[in-house]
């Protein structure tokens, strides 16, 4: 974007577009949530199912099913299924009407009923099978239940059904009702329900059908002996429900495609097509650094929001980014040529020190270096082990002459001193504060990993790994050098020892590497 083009045209707030993009496509997603939620919610229809069967059972209970009588009704009604299904004469309905039942106790309506001749029983009977039957029909013809039936429980006389009325062909009475392939009343066989229950299951008796079923218990003698079970016809329901689900998910999935489409296309031009051109002018720019290559895909973007004021900035920044990249290799190539003459003249300083090892420490970092890559460390980890190796014995540089370069044997006083180079070396590199492990080799590559060493007897892990390596490499420089008092060791004397002190001296996997590299060195160029 030009300059006068970001003076001439005024930006258009990005957030307004996305706001009113997003808050239309929420809008849409929402109307048509509610929409299918609010005609299609199985929970909601089953939640107030369950509420109807609830009703309709206690009304059941409450309005045909006398406490006091169907004790006796329920024993009279398996002795004679046939009879009480017959239709009553005008005699009969005379002696029903002249015996009245409601208001008595318990005991007082088993006396009453006891004390009726068979005849008088009978009719008794009738009455209440036919007022049971009344309303149990008139439930099904009022909330389209597929039957209602009540159904005995009990081992001896399990499956038989009292009453049932709804889509029966035969109104008969059966002995045989299947209870154990009726998933409510299964659960008040198997004592894990004592109030109303409700499943889905087939009903064996309308064919394939599916039935939403509610069962009561129906408490006789103080158990229950019997259950009040009704069935919703659950396929006739689901057939309408999944067609008119079917219509609206079309109907709905179309909107929000159209919707879906227009949406895209208008973000694609206001947001995704410019940020996809500055993604892609940011890593092209991260891996070639051509800021001119950059700012000719940078001026394609025309937006006038906030993205068009952005690629004006990035353009701006990554051709200062690249001027400053420039600057920086410069300055990183002059302070690398300046840290490496800084290195080697240390080493140098340290090796003039010592006539009978010289080059000690530039070996030592060569074969640290190549343990290092030998176990797999990477470039920086190497570079940084390296230049460990070149700085372990600075601290010589604090040893007097005369007891470095002796040619007979050290003191025990000398030999102290000898050691002390250790911590010298280290209070020399922890001032760099930048590469502590170059104060840490110094002081620490005399330590062992049975915690013998010196200065401080460290042991085991508590010595860092690269530290171990420089151990090695130092240990194995010493004994492939020329000294004053022999020359230096054959490559076999110096594996074995290596060999023999790995797990005690040495780091058992750093020996290993260094093992390797010996037995590849079939020449022996591995030394001074």
């Amino acid at each position: 974007m030009s300059e006068t083009q970001k003076k001439t045209k005024a930006p258009i707030s990005l957030k307004l577009q996305l706001g009113l993009i997003v808050s239309l496509f929420y809008l849409v997603i929402v109307a048509a949530g509610m929409y299918i939620i609010y005609y299609s919610s199985t929970t909601t229809y089953l939640t107030a199912k369950n509420d109807m069967i609830s009703r309709d059972l206690n009304i059941i209970t409450g309005n045909y099913i006398n406490e006091n009588v169907i004790s006796w009704l329920t024993e009279y009604w398996k002795a004679h299924p046939d009879e009480i299904r017959k239709e009553k004469t005008k005699e009969e309905m005379d002696m029903a009407a002249d015996t009245y039942l409601y208001g008595l106790e318990k005991d007082e309506t088993k006396a009453l009923l006891d004390s009726l001749t068979p005849e008088e029983q009978l009719a008794v009977a009738k009455d209440m099978y036919g007022m049971l039957y009344s309303g149990l029909s008139a439930e099904v013809t009022e909330s389209s239940y597929g039957s209602i039936f009540i159904v005995d429980i009990t081992e001896e006389n399990r499956g038989f059904i009292y009453c049932e009325a709804g889509e029966i062909e035969d109104g008969s009475y059966r002995w045989d009702y299947d209870l154990e392939n009726h998933p409510a009343a299964k659960k008040f066989l198997d004592g894990e329900a004592d109030d109303i229950e409700f499943e889905l299951s087939d009903d064996a008796r309308f064919g394939k059908s599916k039935y939403y079923i509610g069962c009561k218990p129906l408490i006789v003698n103080g158990k229950v002996t019997a259950l009040i079970c009704l069935g919703y016809n659950w396929d006739a329901f689901y057939n309408d429900l999944t067609s008119n689900m079917r219509t609206m998910a079309v109907l709905t999935l179309l909107g929000m495609l159209v919707m879906l489409l227009l949406t895209l296309v208008i973000v694609n031009n206001i947001v995704t097509k410019p940020l996809g051109v500055l993604k892609d002018a940011a890593l092209d720019f991260a891996e070639n650094k051509d800021s001119k290559r950059v700012t000719g895909q940078i001026d394609s973007v025309r937006s006038r929001n906030e993205i068009g004021v952005l690629a004006g900035g990035f353009n701006d920044l990554v051709v200062e980014i690249d001027d400053h990249i420039k600057r920086i290799k410069e300055a990183e190539d002059e302070i690398r040529d300046l840290s490496n003459n800084i290195l080697l003249a240390l080493v140098q300083t340290i090796d003039a020190k010592d006539k009978y090892t010289k080059g000690h420490s530039k070996r030592v970092a060569l074969y640290s270096r190549m343990i290092a890559d030998r176990m797999g460390f990477d470039k920086d980890q190497r570079n940084k082990i390296h230049r460990m190796g070149l700085l372990h014995d600075i601290g010589k540089i604090g040893i007097p002459d005369e007891i470095i370069n002796k040619p007979s044997k050290l003191t025990d006083e000398e030999y102290d001193i000898i050691k002390s180079h250790t911590t010298q070396g280290y209070s020399i590199l922890s001032r760099i504060d930048s590469f502590p492990e170059l104060a840490q080799a110094a002081r620490w590559h005399h330590e062992r990993l049975d915690g013998t060493g010196y200065p401080d007897g460290l042991k085991g892990d508590e010595v860092p790994l690269e530290v171990r390596i420089i151990s090695v490499a130092d240990s194995y420089d010493t004994m492939t050098s020329n000294r004053s008092y022999r020359k230096f060791l054959p490559q076999e004397v110096a594996r074995s020892e290596i060999e023999k002190y790995a797990g005690t001296q040495f780091d058992p996997a750093v020996a290993k590497a260094m093992l390797e590299i010996i037995d590849e060195d079939k020449d022996y160029r591995l030394h001074e």
